[in-house]
């Protein structure tokens, strides 16, 4: 490939938007590990919650209008038969994926502070959307986004690694990696066999299933645990901090592992869809 086809390929609209998205998507639901820290340090776990569901609605929301874009650089790969084009484009989006997890871990000591200001404002406003207008849209709050800027910190203490190093920090991270190349892998699979490329699309769900149950009983439970053993005295308070850092470094890891599960995975559903269509 020369320079200038590689540049035209990278200058597709598409692949560009789809990047960006995805950048976006993995700093909000990166960042949305601090709100832990933020609950403990103001002992609103449940408002903090409340918050962590508001994230994640919008990266949903933010996802739903970059699903159909993704979907036309599949039917283009489809239609032109390039598929290593395609294979390309979805690991450049991987690489959007590991990039939002950077950010998001390098914007923690940032974003744990703006979420405290948060929590502390809805305690005051007593209405979701009143504490957004106040800490978004006006001169006020974004005063206080500014002095909530704090340079990047990494919470690694020796002395609580050994107290958190535990399985989870590691099922985190393959959760992530199957959650990152489910719908990827998928798309994949549909443009390796377009004869049964709904079927193929539609598996997704499967794997994005299973990774949310392995999370649902191996990782989040134990989170939990941990969260409620700092609230109540039982664990020093630099363990949240170690925690969300253990979980936004799995959540990197994830990433990058799911550049080996991408092909593989596609693999595995396009055989899985095609048993499916022929019997």
């Amino acid at each position: 490939m020369s320079y200038h086809q590689l540049l035209n390929f990278l200058s597709d609209w598409r692949l560009t938007f789809c990047f960006v998205i995805t950048t976006l998507i993995n700093i909000l639901m990166g960042i949305a590990i601090t709100l832990r820290i933020a609950g403990v340090e103001t002992d609103r776990i449940a408002v903090s919650f409340s918050l962590f569901n508001l994230l994640a609605l919008t990266a949903r929301l933010a996802n739903l209008l970059q699903s159909p874009v993704l979907g036309s650089l599949v039917d283009i790969a489809s239609s032109t038969n390039n598929i290593p084009k395609l294979s390309f484009q979805l690991h450049l989006i991987i690489i959007a994926a590991t990039l939002g997890n950077v950010i998001a871990v390098l914007l923690f000591n940032t974003s744990q502070e703006i979420f405290k200001n948060m929590i502390l404002l809805f305690e005051r406003t007593r209405s979701m959307p009143k504490m957004l207008m106040q800490a978004i849209f006006t001169r006020k709050g974004w005063i206080g986004i500014i002095r909530s800027l704090r340079a990047p910190k990494i919470w690694l203490y020796r002395e609580d690694l050994k107290a958190l190093m535990k399985p989870f920090v590691i099922y985190n991270a393959l959760v992530t990696a199957f959650w990152t190349t489910g719908v990827l892998s998928a798309m994949l699979a549909s443009a390796l066999e377009p004869k049964y490329a709904r079927t193929a699309i539609l598996l997704s769900g499967v794997v994005n299933g299973i990774a949310t149950v392995l999370f649902t009983l191996a990782v989040d439970p134990q989170v939990a645990h941990i969260t409620d053993q700092i609230v109540i005295g039982e664990r020093p308070k630099s363990h949240i901090y170690v925690l969300a850092t253990l979980i936004g470094i799995g959540n990197i890891i994830g990433t990058i592992l799911s550049h080996l599960i991408l092909y593989p995975g596609a693999v595995l559903i396009k055989g899985i869809a095609s048993t499916i269509g022929s019997m």
